[in-house]
């Protein structure tokens, strides 16, 4: 039986805060309670209602991630530190100008760009994005 990722059926991210996934899981209950949508939304349902039963009470949210990590580590043969070992400190634009794409020189041109330029359009499809 494949474990049940309780943040993918809320919708929202591991760092999301508590008010963030309370605001979330009423969103959801508003759409798919079944006196609302019906019937056939009874399993998604009791799956939000499970997902936030883990996910609102900070001991067991520690405990799910916990056993989050140890999956993960399982399915990549990996033994891995805790996520907070991940962690960088913040990243600086002016540290590394360098590592910036676009350059900074590209991103100080279209700034200014949008202020002298009259016939650059405002809403530009981003570079290497297809086009419809």
């Amino acid at each position: 039986m494949v474990p049940k990722d309780y943040y993918l059926i809320l919708g929202v991210s591991r760092s999301e805060s508590p008010s963030g996934i309370r605001a979330r899981y009423r969103d959801l209950v508003r759409r798919l309670h079944p006196d609302v949508a019906g019937a056939q939304s009874t399993g998604a349902f009791q799956d939000i209602a499970e997902a936030y039963e883990v996910l609102a009470d900070p001991t067991a949210r520690r405990r799910y991630n916990a056993e989050l990590d140890q999956r993960e580590a399982r399915q990549t043969g990996e033994n891995i530190a805790p996520r907070a070992s991940w962690r960088r400190g913040p990243i600086s634009l002016l540290g590394e100008p360098e590592a910036v794409r676009p350059s900074f020189e590209a991103l100080v041109k279209r700034l200014f760009g949008n202020f002298t330029e009259f016939d650059v359009p405002k809403a530009e499809r981003a570079e290497g994005w297809p086009s419809r």
